[in-house]
């Protein structure tokens, strides 16, 4: 089982990333660009209160984007494994990125 369930990440002077902060994603399983991103972020907060954690920001939104997805599919249950398997290998190219997330804005 892999936690894609955010709840947060910073705990008065504790911090979770990658899989224990649930920043995996719950439509692929990846976890490692993330739990590098989140770990990032959570070093620049540790050093710089002020940080503003954009790598964090920006996993939220495509958290966001996935999870949308996946409430489509399980809804609507006609979908194939083929649509289903296609949907992951775009997220896997990082298309979302490409597209500066301006879907979840």
């Amino acid at each position: 089982m892999i936690n894609y369930d955010y709840k947060g990440y910073e705990f008065g002077n504790k911090f979770l990333i990658g899989d224990a902060g649930g920043f995996a994603s719950g439509l692929t399983g990846e976890g490692i660009y993330f739990a590098i991103k989140s770990g990032a972020d959570v070093a620049d907060k540790i050093i710089n209160e002020e940080c503003d954690c954009s790598n964090i920001n920006h996993i939220l939104k495509v958290k966001s984007f996935e999870e949308k997805i996946l409430r489509t599919v399980e809804i609507n249950k006609i979908w194939t494994k083929a649509e289903v398997e296609l949907i992951n290998l775009l997220f896997k190219v990082r298309w979302i990125d490409k597209l500066g997330l301006k879907i979840a804005d």
